[in-house]
């Protein structure tokens, strides 16, 4: 799976990658009101979403396991992080945005601080089935207890592709936060939006975004 993601950034397949701030981290924005909050955005390769968070006075710390997608968001940026290894991890830091390079697995609370918000932008939809039940309980032992998740993640008929990104059903998301209160947002049908999976052959592709 590591191997996976690596390969993709070596070769430039990163049509996962959005230039524009995810639409439904605008649209509920309230899940940030009451802050600043330190923002957890975990699986975050390059994503703009840490920009605009910051932009908005926010504490932002990135996890991501490839070293070329931390180095590209800097460099796209214009930005000299601070570097600093903390064993197996690599510390990249500028301004008001960390970002942790390594296995999510292997970050910790000393790594992160106080997290109280985590913005989950189709990480969750990226991990195999065998791994996401132990990311969310990961995610949720690191965070703190009164942390607060938006969670984004896509649903498409599994007969045209399985991933990933993978398809994950409501009664899936529902069974890792157990325990918790979850809120649908919202689920829209964004084919048109990925122009890939249309021609791959799918009819609908839903974005789907939770509260827990």
């Amino acid at each position: 799976m590591k191997n996976l993601w690596h390969s993709r950034w070596q070769e430039g397949k990163i049509g996962f990658h959005n230039s524009d701030v995810h639409s439904d981290l605008l649209t509920y924005a309230s899940f940030l009101d009451d802050g600043p909050h330190r923002v957890l955005v975990p699986l975050c390769g390059k994503s703009v979403d840490m920009i605009w968070l910051a932009e908005q006075g926010h504490e932002v710390v990135g996890v991501e396991l490839v070293p070329l997608a931390v180095e590209q968001f800097f460099s796209d940026k214009g930005l000299s992080p601070e570097i600093q290894k903390q064993g197996a991890v690599q510390l990249y830091r500028a301004g008001s945005i960390t970002i942790l390079c390594g296995d999510i697995f292997d970050i910790d609370q000393s790594h992160i601080g106080e997290i109280d918000r985590v913005w989950d932008r189709a990480a969750l939809v990226a991990l195999p089935r065998e791994l996401r039940s132990s990311y969310v309980s990961h995610l949720r032992s690191i965070a703190l207890d009164n942390a607060r998740f938006m969670i984004n993640v896509f649903r498409y008929d599994t007969s045209v592709m399985d991933g990933p990104p993978h398809s994950i059903s409501d009664e899936e998301i529902q069974e890792y936060f157990a325990g918790r209160e979850l809120s649908l947002l919202s689920e829209q049908d964004k084919l048109s939006d990925y122009p890939l999976f249309e021609a791959r052959g799918h009819k609908y592709w839903n974005v789907c975004t939770y509260s827990a």
